[in-house]
């Protein structure tokens, strides 16, 4: 056999046994604890996890972070994940990878140590999760996040598994790695509330999400977002309750109509948020945690209605919320929902909220006026 055949054979015998994910130099791919974020500067390799295993009790939503970056641009980045050895194991074929997107952050928090910093002001942090397939810019590290739910009947013990990157129906890398699931589970019945601050205005709503408040969209929105906290096992849904209820002037005085608040409350109950409803502070500061104390009410303006802040001891104040709240409470409506709204910034040692416990538990049986709060006694280390 000539020497030039058997350069031929051997050449196809190479392209026939190279392995499916061999990849250019360009690209790197690589673990990142979910705890660090992942910045658009970082090089390749940042912050690396030395052993990618991971460890996990059962009924755990377990995250794992990927970081990304490639010296040219790939479009129609996606990944997988599966068992290395081909089983259908469950907390392998449930997983979901998203990709991480990031947001502009304008300045540091004020007074924070300089070696508590991450990253730098004004910059782009990591926030969102998108779906994908995304396009990963040249010489920019972004980063995949995958969600694995580990099921209440996982066996302990140790399961291998591999995260394959693609762009488009190429192959770019296979990373392996470790899950390490022990018998303790987490409970199924959430006993710790975890609260969730989201504003859903008019204003934000039109330019975040493009649909005015309480439009056939933006209701729609509302499911989904409920759907997520549901996800993420949520079980507060913090309730904008000057937004929602609707107040007009009959006879000379306030009246609400609480539509929308029903739907708010039921939209998320069905997502399975609620739980617990935390409604919006009525009593806040204006500003500022060291300026002046105001109470969030509503008062007429000759035909209209306009909200109006007003000093603790303003006498519209007792005026509003005796109506108000016995309104919400049921009083005056029928309602179901009692009013948690002063429980959050109402402190016993100020005159002002003292002297508001009686008509506010007469609004209100059943709901304390306020929360009295000592806290605890840390040991010095």
């Amino acid at each position: 056999m000539s020497a030039i055949r058997k350069g031929a054979i051997l050449s196809i015998l190479f392209l026939v046994t190279a392995p499916a994910f061999a990849t250019p130099g360009s690209f790197h791919a690589w673990f990142v604890d979910s705890l660090v974020k992942v910045f658009p500067v970082d090089l390749p390799g940042t912050h690396r996890l030395a052993e990618p295993e991971f460890n996990a009790a059962r009924n755990q939503h377990l995250s794992i972070q990927v970081a990304l970056r490639s010296s040219s641009p790939l479009e129609q980045v996606a990944a997988e994940i599966a068992s290395a050895d081909g089983s259908k194991e469950a907390l392998f074929s449930g997983a979901q990878v998203r990709a991480v997107g990031t947001v502009v952050v304008g300045s540091h928090t004020k007074n924070t140590p300089v070696e508590e910093l991450v990253g730098e002001a004004p910059g782009w942090y990591p926030d969102p999760l998108w779906g994908l397939p995304v396009s990963l810019p040249k010489n920019r590290t972004a980063s995949l996040w995958a969600t694995m739910a580990i099921p209440s009947d996982t066996a302990p013990g140790l399961y291998r598994g591999w995260i394959e990157l693609r762009a488009g129906r190429r192959p770019l890398k296979r990373l392996a790695f470790r899950v390490r699931v022990f018998a303790a589970a987490v409970p199924a019945q959430r006993t710790l509330k975890i609260t969730n601050w989201v504003n859903l205005g008019d204003k934000t709503s039109r330019q975040f999400y493009g649909v005015p408040q309480f439009s056939a969209d933006w209701w729609t929105l509302v499911e989904n977002i409920g759907k997520v906290l549901a996800d993420h096992r949520q079980n507060v849904i913090y309730t904008p309750l000057l937004d929602l209820i609707e107040a007009r002037i009959a006879g000379g005085r306030l009246v609400f109509g609480f539509d929308r608040l029903d739907r708010w409350v039921e939209t998320f109950r069905k997502a399975g948020v609620i739980g617990f409803i935390e409604g919006s502070h009525l009593l806040d500061r204006a500003g500022s945690y060291d300026a002046p104390l105001v109470v969030h009410t509503l008062q007429p303006e000759g035909d209209r209605v306009a909200s109006v802040a007003l000093p603790p001891d303003d006498p519209r104040v007792e005026s509003f919320l005796t109506v108000f709240l016995s309104a919400l409470n049921g009083k005056g409506g029928n309602r179901s929902i009692s009013s948690t709204s002063l429980t959050s910034r109402m402190a016993p040692s100020r005159p002002t909220t003292r002297a508001s416990a009686p008509w506010c538990a007469a609004c209100c049986p059943g709901s304390p006026p306020w929360m009295p709060w000592t806290p605890p006694a840390f040991p010095r280390t």
